[in-house]
C-alpha cells in the first residue's frame, strides 16, 4: 500500500493517481498505464527507495512535484525490467554466481556518473541528489537464486 509522505510510514512521494496523470503526459508511458495497481505501487516504492537512497538526498518539508515527477519517471522507466540493469544489446552482460548469489554485469563499463536519465538528474538535483556514480542508475543487478 502507498503511504504518501509526510504520513507516519510513508513510502511515496506521489499517490497512484498522480503517477497516472505525471505518466500520462510523457510521451511514452512504457505501459505504465495498462499494468494492475499492484504493479504499479511496486514501481512506485522501488522509485521512492531509490530516492531515499540516493547519497546527499536531503528530504524536504513536503512532497514537492519535482520529486513527485521524478519518482514517477523512475517508475515508468522500469516497467518490465531492473531499472538499474542495463538490458541492451549492444553490452556483453557476465553473470557469476557463489552460493546463491548470483551478480550479473557488463565488465567493460565505466560509469562517468551521467547514467541516471537526464530528467531524473535535475529534478533531484536541489535534495542534494545528482549526477554523480553513487547517485547513478546502477550497473550491476544483483539477486539471490
Amino acid at each position: 500500500m502507498l503511504i504518501v509522505y509526510p504520513t507516519v510510514g510513508y513510502n511515496s512521494f506521489v499517490t497512484e493517481i498522480e503517477a497516472d496523470t505525471i505518466i500520462g503526459s510523457f510521451p511514452s508511458d512504457n505501459g505504465y498505464l495498462a499494468l494492475s495497481a499492484t504493479e504499479k505501487e511496486a514501481l512506485l516504492i522501488n522509485a521512492f527507495t531509490y530516492i531515499r537512497t540516493c547519497s546527499g538526498f536531503s528530504m524536504p518539508d513536503t512532497a514537492e512535484d519535482d520529486l513527485k515527477q521524478a519518482q514517477s519517471w523512475i517508475a515508468a522507466g522500469s516497467v518490465g525490467a531492473d531499472p538499474f540493469a542495463d538490458t541492451s544489446n549492444s553490452r556483453s552482460i557476465t553473470k557469476e554466481k557463489v552460493d546463491t548469489l548470483e551478480v550479473q554485469y557488463d565488465p567493460a563499463y565505466k560509469s562517468d556518473g551521467t547514467d541516471m536519465l537526464p530528467i531524473v538528474s535535475s529534478l533531484l538535483k536541489p535534495y542534494g541528489c545528482g549526477n554523480s556514480p553513487a547517485n547513478s542508475f546502477k550497473n550491476v543487478y544483483i539477486g539471490r537464486s
